[in-house]
C-alpha cells in the first residue's frame, strides 16, 4: 500500500515509526491523533505534537505512559495513531473535499491478548442411546457435532484447502509446481474426517479423537477436540492438530469448517473484533486496522471478476452472529498458537456457498447460496503473493504444516 506518510510498528512492537515519504512537503498540514481502544469501547484519545517533519523525515513515538490500561483478556488493547488532515491548504485544494481525510494508520498492542477466562474443565454427558451432550451441543455416538444450540449443523471438521486464487494456480516466476497443484498432489481439495474415538474423559469433558485427510495419500492430520461446558449456555471447544505424513511444500489453511442449516445465509449479520473493515491476508494487512466492525455475510465477500479465495479477517477475537429468525451464536477465541507461536485469534471467514462451489465457478453470477453458512475459523492462511503475474508467497507468508492449538467458546444469544 503506497502511502506519502507511514506508519509502521518497529521491532518489538511497542513503538510506532512515523516516516514522512513526501519528496518537497513536510506535515504541517496532518493532525497526528491517537486512540485507545478495546475491542468496540473507546478508553482515551489525544493528539501528538510532532511539530512539521521534513520531507524524509522519520520520528519514533511511543504510547504515552500515563494510559488508562484495562485488565488483559482475549481481546488485545490496541494504541493506533493515524495521521488526519481536517482542511485543504493551496496544494489540496482541487480535490479536497468531505474529509477530514486518514493519510495514514499505525497500531501497537499495549496490552496483549490472553486465553479464555473459566473455560469449563467438564460437563458433558453420554446418553442413552450413544450420543452424547455438552450444554448446548449435541453430538452423535462417534464424536460427530449434529447441533448447536438447537441448529443443525452440516458438518464440523479440520479444513486445509481453500478455493486457489488466481496466484495460486500460477507457478511464482514460472518455476516449479504451484500452489495449487502442491495441495491437489497431498489431497487437500478431497479431505474428509474420520472420527477414531470419542469418550468423556476424568473431568467430564468429551475427548474427541480424529484424522483428516485426502484420498492416495499418506498426510493427514490427528486431531483431538475436548468439549466442555461453559457458563451461561456456552459450550468451550479446545482444539490441537497435528500434521502427519511426509509433507513437501505448503498448504492453503489450517483450522476448522463449521457449516450450518441457514437459509438466508447472505443475510447473517456479523460483528466482530479484529482486523477490518475489509479483508486481510499474512501478506496483505498493511490496509487492515484492529477494531469493532460490522458486515453482512453478503457484504464480507470480495467480488472478485473471477470467483476465489476472499474475505478472510484476521486476529478475529469475538464476533456475534445473527439470524433471520432472531437468534444468534457468538464466536469467542483465546489466543491461537501455530507452530508454537502464539497470535491472538482466529482468521474468520464466512460463505454462502462452499469452497468447492467457489472453486470451480467461472464468474460471480454462477455463485448461488446453497441454504448453508459455512464458517471458517483458522489458526493460520497461506498468503497471497503475486505468481500470476511474478514471485509467489514469500518465505514470511507462506503457511508450511505445524501443529495448531484453538480455543474456542460458542453462545447463544
Amino acid at each position: 500500500m503506497f502511502a506519502p506518510v507511514r506508519i509502521d510498528a518497529v521491532d518489538g512492537g511497542d513503538a510506532l515509526l512515523v516516516r514522512n515519504r513526501y519528496a518537497f512537503r513536510h506535515t504541517a498540514h496532518l493532525a497526528f491523533e491517537w486512540t485507545l481502544a478495546h475491542g468496540a469501547d473507546v478508553l482515551a484519545t489525544g493528539v501528538l505534537d510532532l511539530g512539521a517533519l521534513a520531507p524524509g523525515e522519520s520520528r519514533e513515538v511511543r504510547p504515552p505512559v500515563d494510559l488508562p490500561l484495562p485488565a488483559a483478556d482475549h481481546t488485545p488493547t490496541s494504541w493506533t495513531l493515524r495521521a488526519v488532515q481536517h482542511a485543504a491548504d493551496d496544494l489540496d485544494a482541487s480535490w479536497f473535499e468531505g474529509g477530514p481525510w486518514t493519510v495514514a494508520t499505525g497500531q501497537v498492542a499495549v496490552v496483549p491478548a490472553v486465553p479464555l477466562a473459566d473455560v469449563a474443565p467438564g460437563g458433558a454427558r453420554e446418553e442413552a442411546d450413544g450420543s452424547y451432550v455438552v450444554g448446548p451441543a449435541r453430538f452423535d455416538e462417534v464424536g460427530n457435532l449434529v447441533a448447536l444450540h438447537g441448529r443443525r449443523v452440516a458438518e464440523l471438521r479440520v479444513d486445509a484447502w481453500r478455493a486457489p486464487t488466481d496466484n495460486d494456480r500460477r507457478s511464482g516466476m514460472w518455476v516449479g509446481p504451484s500452489d495449487e497443484a502442491v495441495w491437489k498432489e497431498h489431497g487437500l481439495h478431497l479431505l474428509a474426517e474420520r472420527k477414531i474415538s470419542a469418550a468423556l474423559d476424568a473431568d467430564g469433558a468429551l475427548v474427541v479423537e480424529a484424522r483428516t485427510a485426502g484420498p492416495r495419500t499418506r498426510n493427514g492430520f490427528r486431531t483431538t477436540y475436548v468439549w466442555s461446558s461453559g457458563a451461561a449456555g456456552s459450550v468451550d471447544l479446545r482444539v490441537r492438530i497435528v500434521p502427519d505424513g511426509r509433507w513437501d511444500g505448503s498448504i492453503a489453511r489450517l483450522g476448522l469448517l463449521l457449516t450450518l442449516d441457514e437459509a438466508a445465509a447472505e443475510d447473517v449479520a456479523v460483528s466482530w473484533l479484529g482486523l477490518g473493515p475489509d479483508e486481510s491476508y499474512a501478506d496483505s494487512a498493511k490496509a487492515a486496522v484492529a477494531g469493532a466492525w460490522s458486515h453482512t455475510v453478503r457484504d464480507l465477500q470480495t467480488r472478485y471478476t473471477h470467483p476465489q479465495e476472499n474475505g478472510a479477517r484476521r486476529g478475529v477475537t469475538h464476533a456475534a452472529l445473527a439470524f433471520a429468525d432472531g437468534s444468534s451464536l457468538t464466536l469467542d477465541a483465546g489466543p491461537t498458537v501455530y507452530g508454537g507461536v502464539p497470535r491472538a485469534g482466529v482468521e474468520l471467514s464466512l460463505r454462502p456457498w462452499s469452497d468447492r462451489a467457489l472453486d470451480v465457478a467461472a464468474h460471480p453470477h454462477e455463485l448461488t447460496p446453497d441454504g448453508k453458512l459455512y464458517v471458517h475459523l483458522d489458526a493460520a492462511q497461506h498468503g497471497l503473493g503475486s505468481a500470476a503475474c511474478g514471485p509467489g508467497v514469500l518465505p514470511n507468508a507462506v503457511l508450511r504444516p505445524a501443529p495448531a492449538e484453538l480455543t474456542l467458546r460458542l453462545t447463544a444469544g
